[in-house]
């Protein structure tokens, strides 16, 4: 007689069991999208730096040749009516001072200063009138802005931005495909359509200062030392001879380089030339401009020259 046997069967998972497989599913999960996230993260930073680095090249190139181009002017002086001869008699009756003459590397520093307000303002105000209407403004601006809603700031800043670099100067140009779709955002209130500016990976603007005002601001202190300023000489790179910086009697009083300071927007200490800008800022990944994660476009491109 056969006797049948029965094999032990086996229940389903245990409470235990399960809660010990999706603690597991979860830590796993938790760990997979983490580097998911990293890695995304880390792909932002890079593409908004690559943005950074050549809106900071295009930019340089359209600043250097306003430099170019007021050695030309100084030679042949810009004629009445010209935008530009607004900056020219400013900078000559800024440049005398108390004095009876100007100094002419004064003068250069000044007039050098003026045009960068004239052909980069960081707002409409500025752009309509720069100054503060002491100087004419760039038929450009004004097309493109009189009469505009304003989106308040950052936008401000981003769109002066795109204007700015947009514009061809001395054979300079910057064509917007050179920093990829998605990369220029627009808003409208123009007084002729929608108004562009460039944004960051997380579809942020991309604001820009002319020049930081404070002498002590730490992005000043580190634009004033090598490698973005000569190691000895003016670290004004908008005045290498230091003029604006040198008290010379009667002629040029600290009350005088204060009023100056106010013109131009940046401080100027008596015997201390700093570098105030310009910048190229994205608020980074927190979307929050001047909390210290911010991108600066010179910081891009000091490492993209490096990795060169």
């Amino acid at each position: 007689m056969k006797i049948a046997t029965r094999l032990p069967r086996r229940g389903g998972f245990t409470l235990i069991e399960l809660l010990t497989v999706i603690a597991i599913i979860a830590i796993l999960a938790a760990l997979t999208a983490g580097a998911v996230f990293r890695v995304m993260a880390s792909q932002n930073i890079k593409r908004t730096e690559t943005t950074l680095k050549k809106l900071e090249k295009g930019l340089s190139g359209q600043w250097q040749a306003v430099v170019d181009d007021v050695k030309d002017e100084i030679k042949s002086p810009p004629p009445t009516g010209d935008y530009r001869n607004s900056a020219y008699t400013y900078a000559k009756a800024l440049a005398a001072g108390s004095g009876s003459s100007s100094d002419p590397a004064r003068f250069r520093a000044l007039y050098v200063k003026l045009r960068l307000i004239q052909e980069f303002p960081t707002s409409f105000a500025e752009a309509l009138a720069p100054a503060g209407g002491a100087l004419s403004p760039k038929a450009t601006y004004y097309t493109a802005l009189n009469g505009a809603s304003s989106p308040g700031q950052p936008y401000e800043s981003a769109i002066c931005l795109y204007l700015a670099i947009n514009q061809g100067r001395r054979g300079t140009t910057f064509g917007n495909d050179e920093i990829g779709a998605g990369s220029v955002k627009s808003i409208s209130g123009g007084p002729t359509g929608a108004l562009n500016y460039f944004v960051d990976s997380w579809g942020q603007p991309i604001t820009f200062e002319r020049w930081i005002y404070s002498d002590n601001d730490p992005v000043v202190l580190e634009l004033s030392a090598p490698p973005y300023a000569p190691p000895s000489g003016s670290a004004d790179k908008d005045d290498p001879e230091g003029a604006l910086y040198r008290l010379k009697g009667n002629t040029w009083t600290g009350t005088e380089m204060q009023a100056v300071a106010n013109v131009v927007g940046h401080q100027i200490t008596p015997g201390s030339p700093r570098n105030h800008g310009f910048v190229i800022r994205s608020a980074g990944a927190n979307k929050n401009y001047g909390d210290g994660d911010d991108l600066l476009g010179f910081r891009a491109n000091k490492e993209g020259q490096r990795a060169n």
